[in-house]
Protein backbone atom coordinates (compact mmCIF):
# COMPACT_ATOMS: atom_id res chain seq x y z
CA UNK A 1 0.00 0.00 0.00
CA UNK A 2 3.06 2.11 0.96
CA UNK A 3 4.52 1.89 -2.46
CA UNK A 4 1.08 2.27 -4.34
CA UNK A 5 0.76 5.87 -2.45
CA UNK A 6 4.59 6.37 -3.06
CA UNK A 7 3.83 5.89 -6.81
CA UNK A 8 0.37 8.07 -6.81
CA UNK A 9 2.14 10.62 -5.10
CA UNK A 10 5.16 11.04 -7.78
CA UNK A 11 2.48 10.66 -10.41
CA UNK A 12 0.56 13.66 -9.37
CA UNK A 13 4.06 15.31 -8.71
CA UNK A 14 5.25 15.37 -12.20
CA UNK A 15 1.49 16.64 -13.45
CA UNK A 16 2.34 19.69 -10.80
CA UNK A 17 5.40 20.46 -12.30
CA UNK A 18 4.10 20.55 -15.88
CA UNK A 19 1.96 23.73 -15.04
CA UNK A 20 5.39 25.15 -13.50
CA UNK A 21 7.84 27.62 -14.24
CA UNK A 22 9.83 26.99 -17.12
CA UNK A 23 12.88 24.42 -17.25
CA UNK A 24 15.54 26.09 -18.88
CA UNK A 25 16.13 29.89 -19.69
CA UNK A 26 15.30 29.38 -23.44
CA UNK A 27 12.14 28.27 -22.99
CA UNK A 28 10.98 31.34 -20.22
CA UNK A 29 12.62 33.42 -22.86
CA UNK A 30 10.47 32.23 -25.61
CA UNK A 31 7.18 32.11 -23.27
CA UNK A 32 7.63 35.73 -21.68
CA UNK A 33 8.49 36.96 -25.18
CA UNK A 34 5.05 35.33 -26.83
CA UNK A 35 3.07 37.14 -23.94
CA UNK A 36 4.64 40.49 -25.37
CA UNK A 37 7.33 41.48 -22.79
CA UNK A 38 10.99 42.28 -23.78
CA UNK A 39 13.07 39.77 -22.54
CA UNK A 40 16.84 40.21 -21.55
CA UNK A 41 18.85 37.28 -20.57
CA UNK A 42 22.20 38.08 -18.16
CA UNK A 43 24.55 35.03 -18.38
CA UNK A 44 26.17 32.58 -15.65
CA UNK A 45 29.06 34.54 -14.96
CA UNK A 46 27.54 38.11 -14.50
CA UNK A 47 24.67 36.43 -12.59
CA UNK A 48 26.99 34.39 -10.03
CA UNK A 49 28.43 37.84 -9.14
CA UNK A 50 24.99 39.25 -6.72
CA UNK A 51 23.36 35.63 -6.45
CA UNK A 52 26.16 33.08 -5.96
CA UNK A 53 28.28 30.16 -8.01
CA UNK A 54 24.67 27.97 -7.68
CA UNK A 55 22.97 30.82 -10.65
CA UNK A 56 22.87 29.40 -14.18
CA UNK A 57 21.18 33.03 -15.16
CA UNK A 58 19.23 35.68 -14.81
CA UNK A 59 15.68 36.62 -17.20
CA UNK A 60 14.90 40.30 -17.22
CA UNK A 61 11.15 40.74 -19.06
CA UNK A 62 8.90 44.25 -19.04
CA UNK A 63 5.93 44.94 -21.06
CA UNK A 64 4.08 48.51 -20.93
CA UNK A 65 0.52 48.35 -22.25
CA UNK A 66 -1.85 50.63 -21.47
CA UNK A 67 -0.43 52.37 -19.00
CA UNK A 68 0.10 49.28 -17.08
CA UNK A 69 3.77 48.19 -16.27
CA UNK A 70 4.47 44.67 -15.80
CA UNK A 71 7.95 43.16 -15.05
CA UNK A 72 9.92 40.50 -13.45
CA UNK A 73 13.79 39.27 -12.75
CA UNK A 74 13.92 35.66 -12.75
CA UNK A 75 17.27 33.85 -11.51
CA UNK A 76 17.48 30.32 -12.70
CA UNK A 77 19.85 28.34 -10.10
CA UNK A 78 21.18 24.55 -10.58
CA UNK A 79 18.86 23.41 -8.09
CA UNK A 80 15.73 23.70 -6.14
CA UNK A 81 17.91 24.05 -2.57
CA UNK A 82 19.98 27.09 -4.10
CA UNK A 83 17.15 28.62 -5.47
CA UNK A 84 15.23 28.21 -1.77
CA UNK A 85 18.35 29.94 -0.43
CA UNK A 86 18.34 32.45 -2.51
CA UNK A 87 14.65 33.34 -1.85
CA UNK A 88 14.99 32.67 1.90
CA UNK A 89 17.24 36.01 1.96
CA UNK A 90 15.49 38.02 -0.61
CA UNK A 91 11.90 37.63 0.52
CA UNK A 92 11.74 40.86 3.21
CA UNK A 93 14.02 42.78 0.58
CA UNK A 94 11.53 43.20 -2.14
CA UNK A 95 10.02 46.56 -2.36
CA UNK A 96 7.34 48.71 -4.83
CA UNK A 97 4.37 46.78 -4.88
CA UNK A 98 6.39 43.40 -6.35
CA UNK A 99 5.89 39.77 -4.92
CA UNK A 100 8.80 37.63 -4.42
CA UNK A 101 8.48 33.58 -5.49
CA UNK A 102 10.73 30.35 -5.36
CA UNK A 103 9.13 27.99 -8.06
CA UNK A 104 11.31 24.74 -8.37
CA UNK A 105 15.06 26.03 -9.28
CA UNK A 106 13.76 29.48 -10.25
CA UNK A 107 13.54 32.44 -7.92
CA UNK A 108 11.48 35.25 -9.24
CA UNK A 109 10.36 38.87 -8.13
CA UNK A 110 8.31 40.96 -9.96
CA UNK A 111 4.34 42.58 -10.50
CA UNK A 112 1.93 39.72 -10.02
CA UNK A 113 0.13 39.86 -13.49
CA UNK A 114 4.07 39.58 -15.06
CA UNK A 115 5.06 36.47 -12.39
CA UNK A 116 1.63 34.63 -13.81
CA UNK A 117 2.83 34.77 -16.79
CA UNK A 118 5.82 33.16 -16.11
CA UNK A 119 4.30 29.88 -13.63
CA UNK A 120 1.38 29.31 -15.83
Amino acid sequence: MKKFIGLLLAICMCIFCVACAPADMSEAKGKMEEAGYTVTVIGETATELFAGPAAIGKLTARKVAEGDYDSIEAILFENSTAAMNYYEEEKNDVKGGKTCKQEGNWVIIGTDAAIEVFTK
